[in-house]
């Protein structure tokens, strides 16, 4: 067996160089229209008429949508980088509006059961039978147990006005009950409204111009994509990023202070933090006192909380605390992204 040399080795790769070259292989201009490696089929369903549409997904976010209809029906779907927010790439659900729009299990008919429940025995029925027997089950719900009998169930997948409200003109002429919205955001909601007078938060393009943002229980390069590029713009100009989170998404792996509490825990990191702000007068007197509640008794409460516990209960180092809020107390202006549960 031939020994391997140094000599041998350059030797072996000016050969190679020279093989490149006579084959074609050697690196040369490439350009992406060639077919080289464009993918032509995804290239032609770009073409066509561009029409606009907002996104109405309930996260709420209203990203503008740019989508290439060919012959009445869509074939491409990107977003609108005129919208500086949106940019040219919409979340994972936005780009999938073209594939479930047209998903050939995607249910354009009425179907009525005709076996039993979980039988997955169906049978198509035109739009007049489906009117009849929804018209006739309504009516015979009213006579016999009046019209409060029935429910609207609903909430907020689509907040279009005809998908999320144009059914409530007939459930009020037909005086049904009305269905307490409580079973999502409600507690957050009026928690976070008694405080700061409103529920909604600081426009996602003063980002860039922050010194710190912190990120609590939130996946931001799942469920705020767009959202990303304004966190880098800000750490670009020296903005420190904060994260909390029982689970390691791609902002803590990347955030210059990260704690991962035990799952739950994270209203004894936050009294952790608290108690640092408190005891180095990090606290804004003049806004407890115009715009909270029981404030001298929550700072009370806060100070009765022993660190030992807090350590033990969150699994995370009084130290580390706060270092998080040491940094987040000097802040100036610190957008926090919160999940309700917060």
């Amino acid at each position: 067996m031939m020994k391997l040399t140094r000599r041998y080795f350059l030797q072996g790769i000016g050969a190679s160089a020279v093989l490149g070259t006579l084959t074609g292989l050697a690196p040369t201009k490439a350009l992406a229209m060639n077919s080289y490696g464009a993918n032509t089929s995804l290239l032609a369903k770009r073409a066509g008429t561009i029409k606009y549409s907002s996104c109405l997904r309930n996260c709420a976010d209203r990203c503008l949508m740019k989508f290439s209809v060919q012959n009445g029906r869509m074939t491409y779907v990107r977003g609108a980088d005129e919208q500086y927010k949106t940019g040219s790439c919409p979340c994972v659900k936005g780009l999938t509006y073209v594939e479930y729009t047209y998903a050939p299990d995607r249910i354009l008919h009425p179907m009525v059961r005709v076996g039993e429940k979980g039988s997955h025995k169906w049978r198509r029925i035109t739009w007049e039978e489906a009117w009849d027997i929804l018209i006739k089950k309504t009516n015979e719900v009213i006579e016999q147990y009046g019209s409060e009998a029935i429910l609207p169930y609903s909430y907020s997948g689509n907040y279009g006005a005809i998908g999320m409200r144009g059914a409530d003109r007939f459930f009020n002429r037909i005086g049904s009950s009305i269905l307490d919205r409580l079973v999502c955001t409600e507690a957050g909601v009026w928690g976070y409204g008694s405080v700061q007078g409103t529920t909604d938060g600081p426009d996602p393009e003063t980002i860039p111009n922050c010194d710190c943002y912190v990120s609590w229980g939130f996946n931001e390069t799942v469920s705020n994509v767009h959202g990303i590029k304004l966190i880098n713009e800000a750490r670009d100009k020296g903005a420190k990023v904060l994260a909390v989170n029982p689970n390691r998404t791609p902002i803590c792996s990347q955030a210059d202070i990260y704690l991962q509490p035990k799952p739950s825990t994270d209203a004894w990191v936050a009294t952790g933090v608290m108690k640092y702000l408190i005891a180095h007068d990090m606290i804004d007197h003049d806004f407890l006192k115009n715009c909270c509640i029981g404030a001298d008794q929550a700072i009370a409460k806060v100070n009765s909380v022993d660190w030992k516990d807090i350590e033990r209960v969150t699994g995370l180092t009084q130290k580390q605390i706060e270092e998080f809020a040491d940094v987040y107390g000097h802040a100036n202006h610190y957008p926090r992204r919160l999940r309700y549960a917060a």
